[in-house]
């Protein structure tokens, strides 16, 4: 089976999303991951991770190198930092990007232009987008029919957010 860890790595959140997952949770009582040798897959996720796109770098190195094997990948909404994105995505597998508002349209499409396309060959690039997003920024929506290589997922907010089955929710030590 291929067990993932859902790793949060930030609590802090440039975004205050009414419907927040991490609303429901006390991230300070989840468990500190102290062991990488049984997951398969690591999903670096926050708060925001992006907001510090340094420190998120040095987390992602030190899981590569302690688990070399596994598939890791990022959930952020802020890709507004093109080169440090691209430094980000490069460490990773994939990445998913979730859209709240029309200019984060914008910033996606424009680190798109930005990365390589060797960047994206071996990538898994999906794009999450509420329904209620589509209805309010419809025109700017159609711009991501133009990105290539990347995975377009529609999703509604929920107000409960279980961890998904043969995932562990964990936090790193210090959270960023």
């Amino acid at each position: 089976m291929n067990k993932k860890l859902r790793l949060l790595v930030a609590d802090k959140c440039n975004r205050n999303c009414p419907k927040c997952c991490n609303k429901l949770y006390d991230l300070d009582k989840l468990p500190i991951v102290t062991n990488y040798d049984q997951y398969d897959e690591i999903i670096f996720t926050g708060g925001e991770p992006m907001l510090n796109p340094d420190f998120l770098m040095g987390v992602i190195d030190g899981a590569r190198t302690i688990r070399p094997g596994a598939t890791l990948y990022l959930q952020t909404a802020k890709v507004d930092e093109y080169y440090k994105a691209a430094q980000v995505l490069d460490r990773l597998n994939g990445m998913t990007v979730t859209l709240h508002e029309s200019a984060d349209i914008n910033h996606l499409v424009m680190f798109n232009k930005f990365i390589p396309d060797s960047f994206r060959r071996d990538k898994s690039l999906r794009v999450s987008v509420s329904s209620k997003m589509i209805k309010e920024s419809w025109w700017d929506y159609k711009k991501l029919n133009h990105l290539q290589g990347w995975e377009i997922k529609f999703f509604e907010f929920e107000d409960e957010c279980p961890v998904p089955e043969g995932e562990d929710f964990k936090r790193i030590k210090c959270l960023m």
